[in-house]
């Protein structure tokens, strides 16, 4: 045919140029490798966001972007602290944190790394109302809390408020409350008694103020989980355009206050993690990974090389070939695209198991016709061009069909894969083309007076012996029956393996982020990861607050939800009995009532309370509880203190005067309690002013102050596929605008398996009419693709037998083995074409050894990544190992079955054809 014979040419007149001009073509071929370094070393960079893996252009994401530009608070980066089960337990995690506060506070004054850093908060600066934020069971107690402040508002002085603590007391020792409750309450006590004692001492008002606290919830309450057995430190990082992971240098930061404060107390067990952490540590994973698998795979290639051909020169001439067309690769790819992410990061290994194939199948034909021609440089050349024009056509289809499959990953919206395609696509043509011109010109280079090499039917050790193919060829019917039968199997198999997009299921569980992750998890009664529903005003976060919590899937809401809390109506019936209760005593436009006290009357107020403790203390219920005793022991003493004060001379020369400064101090206490207490019962609506700033920011746009954001927090663990999609549907059904990291992960994840699918079918297709053109055949292209059609099956197949699932990283294997598995076909069928009749049938005069030799440097190749610790990487290398056997197997039995079939069908047509014609003669 036309085009047979151009293309027969112009291969050798380039084999025939390289062979003339081998200094230029190396040359120019380590000039480009060169200018490739200097770009690639100068200008490559990585990007470890996973969002800028998908197009911008997709509804779902662009409604993230926005989010993420309207508000604060995405993809934090915590620090878990577990609580040490010992007594000091509590104290020394407390400790551990503060001191990771102070690092954190150190290097973002250095370097402005963070946001804010987030690890507790002060509950005497929030507001009173917020109140109604506490669970049924912390409201209920702080609501009595409240009410039994009834007696400081009806005391006229300090003095009265002392008659009123043996009542008091008393009641705090009833059966239902807990000795933590009696405790607490007993320190309030010891706090009022501290504060006279200050300014019966002399002290200011201003200082007995200062001592008491008048929340009642101590001076700092820390992040906890659900359990309290883990503290959080919650860090949102400031956001660095320069670099490639914008979280980076928080990330980075965040670890080094981490590892210092480790050293310091290494007793204490934390840990961080987030989406940027894991996001981090799977970039810094899949990088190193890479080059350990490259490296391995390298060597690797290079022995079977040395092996296979019974001798070093060639193979390390086709290695060296390979990494010159891989640093090429690299040029492209910084230049075309600027950074490698987390599916494109393996390209490396990827072309080491496929560019060395198209040397393989040169060198392989080099050897077998190198003793037909003469030694010397003509007798060279003339192998070379023999050999050139041989193979080339197969190498060319093979590399086309291999790009193209790759190719089809640019007609999807998943940015990564796409990129990926694209690096691997234009890769693989680059090592065709050196492996075409620059091998050639480097044999040429290495042995200008080749001898002759010795006959592959001598050597001891011959990679593919035609008797090992001649049984199946025999039996061609029997063969492809049981190869049916096999396939039936397979398919049943292939059915049953399932898709799992759970990003962590990629990362080894001993990945520190990881496991961290998941003992949050285990220690919260919700989710980590939250959706998000943006709405246009509290009226709306209101009724979508309850829409969201009614769903089954939905454990909480917060965000604007925390201002509508779900048993609000109770709480306020509540709180408004409690209003009634104190009746006047919480009206502000009343007076309470007041009365200067004397110090005999405060004298005999304390000793009566001295007499009550007293016989507290002895009582058998009060000496079973060890706390409890120790607390009213303190109390008695501060009383018995205060008492022989009174008694001093210093005291009775101007007790008038410090009886005053009590008084008053009483009355600004009375009067601060009284204004909390009014602020505590109000029923009103509950403003985002109300909210804490930290809360604050997180709830309002930053670009819209009338847009708010609720938090939707799932009821199970959405990493899980079938935890994720009822979550989503519910929430979707609310909301169709719904956003925030789930959807990403649910998206994205369902974006990819869309994506591959319709790739996969692609490069079926593209690949079908690639060697439509090339054999101008359909059947002969069909049966290209036989091979690799089978080892489809038989791989998925093989994958649900050993427990394997189809992922984000594996499932690549759709566009990428049509056109990695066809290439055998297509060598096969060049082969057969060329000689039908010669046995066994397409893998006769070096296919079948260029075949095998071509499958075991790409299963070496991606078996290499069985070594990975990230997950997918193993996967990936698991399922592309796996197929490429798969396909070789069928490359060797099935195919030359079938082919010998078809041998036998045309023979008995022509039999029948002369039959025919001897009967007309």
């Amino acid at each position: 045919m036309v085009h047979d014979r151009l293309r027969h040419n112009l291969l050798g007149r380039v084999a025939g140029l390289m062979c003339d001009h081998p200094w230029a073509a190396l040359l120019a071929a380590c000039a480009l490798a060169a200018g490739a370094l200097v770009v690639t070393l100068s200008s490559l960079g990585f990007q470890a966001d996973r969002n800028d893996l998908i197009s911008s252009e997709l509804d779902w994401n662009q409604r993230y972007i926005q989010y993420r530009q309207e508000f604060y608070g995405y993809d934090t980066i915590a620090i878990i602290v577990a609580v040490p089960e010992t007594d000091d337990g509590p104290a020394r995690a407390r400790q551990f944190v503060d001191r990771v506060h102070e690092e954190l506070a150190k290097l973002n004054e250095q370097r402005d790394v963070f946001r804010r850093v987030w690890y507790g908060y002060d509950p005497r600066q929030m507001s009173p109302i917020l109140l109604r934020l506490d669970t049924m069971a912390e409201f209920v107690p702080h609501l009595q809390q409240i009410a039994s402040a009834g007696p400081m508002l009806r005391s006229k002085n300090f003095a009265n408020l002392i008659a009123t603590l043996p009542s008091a007391l008393q009641s705090e020792s009833g059966d239902e409350t807990t000795a933590e409750d009696a405790v607490a309450m007993i320190g309030q006590f010891e706090q009022l008694l501290d504060g006279m004692k200050t300014v019966l001492d002399g002290g200011t008002a201003k200082q007995m103020l200062e001592q008491i606290d008048l929340s009642g919830a101590g001076e700092w309450t820390y992040l906890t989980s659900d359990d309290g057995k883990l503290l959080y430190i919650d860090i949102e990082g400031k956001p660095h355009l320069t670099e490639i992971d914008q979280f980076e240098p928080a990330v980075k930061a965040s670890r080094e206050a981490l590892e210092k404060v480790r050293a310091e107390m290494p007793d204490i067990n934390a840990g961080l993690t987030g989406i940027p952490v894991i996001e981090a540590d799977e970039t810094a994973m899949s990088m190193r990974d890479s080059t350990i698998c490259s490296i391995i795979a390298v060597c690797a290639i290079a022995a079977l090389l040395i092996f296979a051909f019974h001798g070093w020169q060639l193979p390390v001439l086709m290695v060296v070939t390979l990494l010159l067309a891989i640093t090429w690769s690299f040029g492209y790819l910084t230049l075309a695209i600027g950074h490698l992410q987390v599916l494109s990061v393996v390209f490396t290994v990827i072309l080491l198991g496929l560019g060395i194939d198209f040397g393989i199948h040169l060198t392989s034909r080099f050897e077998l016709v190198r003793p037909l021609h003469p030694d010397g440089l003509g007798g060279f050349r003339a192998t070379i061009v023999d050999t050139v024009q041989a193979t080339g056509p197969g190498i060319i289809t093979g590399a086309i069909t291999t790009s193209v499959a790759f190719a089809t990953t640019l007609f999807t919206d998943f940015k990564g894969m796409a990129e990926m395609g694209n690096i691997a696509g234009v890769g693989v043509l680059l090592c065709m083309i050196a492996m075409l011109t620059v091998l050639p010109a480097m044999m040429r280079l290495l042995r200008p007076r080749v001898h002759h090499i010795k006959p592959t039917a001598l050597r001891r050790i011959d990679m593919h012996k035609q008797a090992w193919i001649q049984p199946m060829v025999r039996r061609p019917w029997a063969t492809c029956l049981i190869a049916a039968g096999l396939i039936a199997l397979g398919m049943f198999g292939a059915s049953r393996v399932r898709y799992d997009y759970n990003l962590l299921n990629l990362l080894p569980d001993a990945l520190e982020s990881v496991q961290w992750q998941q003992r949050v998890v285990d220690h919260s009664e919700t989710a980590i990861l939250y959706g998000v529903s943006i709405v246009d005003s509290l009226e709306d976060a209101d009724h979508m607050a309850s829409r969201f919590r009614k769903l089954p899937a939905v454990a909480s809401v917060g965000g604007a939800g925390l201002l509508f809390p779900p048993d609000e109506d109770e709480k306020l019936a509540m709180i408004e009995k409690t209003r009634k209760d104190l009746g006047n005593l919480v009206d502000p436009t009343l007076p309470l009532p007041e009365e200067q006290p004397t110090a005999g009357m405060l004298r005999q107020n304390l000793s009566t309370l001295n007499f009550v403790l007293n016989i507290a203390i002895k009582r058998p219920d009060v000496q079973s509880e060890p706390p409890i005793a120790a607390a009213l022991g303190r109390v008695q003493k501060q009383v018995t203190d205060i008492i022989a004060l009174t008694k001093t001379p210093e005291f009775e020369v101007d007790d008038a005067k410090r009886l005053r400064t009590l008084h008053l101090a009483f009355l600004d206490l009375r009067n601060v309690v009284r204004d909390q207490i009014i602020q505590s019962l109000q029923t009103r609506p509950l403003k985002v002013s109300d909210l804490p700033p930290l809360l604050e920011r997180e709830v309002v746009s930053v670009t819209d102050p009338v847009r708010y954001q609720l938090k939707v927090y799932p009821r199970q663990n959405v990493w899980n596929p079938e935890d994720m999609e009822p979550y989503m549907d519910q929430v979707l059904s609310l909301d169709k605008s719904f956003t925030g990291s789930p959807v990403q992960i649910y998206e994205s994840g369902t974006l990819m398996r869309q994506s591959y699918l319709k790739a996969g079918a692609l490069a079926l297709i593209a690949v079908l009419i690639i060697a439509f053109i090339d054999f101008m055949s359909l059947i002969d292209a069909l049966l290209c693709l036989l091979p690799v059609t089978i080892a489809f099956v038989m791989t998925f197949a093989l994958m649900w037998v050993t427990g394997y699932t189809i992922n984000p990283a594996n499932i690549i294997v759709l566009p990428l083995m049509f056109g990695i598995g066809v290439a055998s076909g297509v060598h096969v069928m060049h082969r057969y074409r060329q000689n039908p009749r010669r046995r066994p049938p397409g893998l006769a005069a070096g296919t079948g050894k260029g075949i095998i030799l071509t499958s075991a440097t790409t299963i070496i190749a991606f078996a290499s990544m069985l070594i990975a610790e990230h997950k997918g990487i193993q996967s990936l290398g698991f399922v592309l190992a796996v197929g490429i056997f798969m396909t070789l197997v069928a490359c060797m039995t099935i195919m030359p079955a079938m082919l010998e079939i078809r041998n036998l069908v045309h023979a008995w047509r022509r039999q029948r054809q002369w039959r025919k014609a001897g009967k007309n003669n």
